[in-house]
């Protein structure tokens, strides 16, 4: 099962204005998004989430220290189990 991450496009057709914003895709349905928070804190995070209802009583939403650990932490909120090695964003 592969995903692919795209640039975040809003409804008005226009790209977010954070380069790292971006939007899960899998056979062209979205089905999250992850982002760097421009937060003021020490250092910056990752948020992500999964769109629709939980899966498998896992959260569906969170943040990461990097954006492989949240590509990590989504896909495992995704399948609602340990993502197996051949998963990938």
């Amino acid at each position: 099962m592969t995903f692919t991450l795209r640039r975040t496009i809003w409804a008005d057709g226009l790209p977010s204005t954070d380069p790292e914003d971006y939007q899960v895709f899998k056979d062209g349905e979205a089905l999250g998004r992850i982002y760097r928070s421009s937060s003021t804190g020490p250092a910056p995070y990752w948020q992500w989430l999964v769109y629709g209802a939980r899966r498998g009583g896992r959260a569906h939403a969170g943040v990461a220290d990097s954006l492989d650990e949240a590509k990590v932490a989504w896909l495992y909120a995704f399948q609602g189990s340990t993502p197996k090695p051949e998963s990938h964003l």
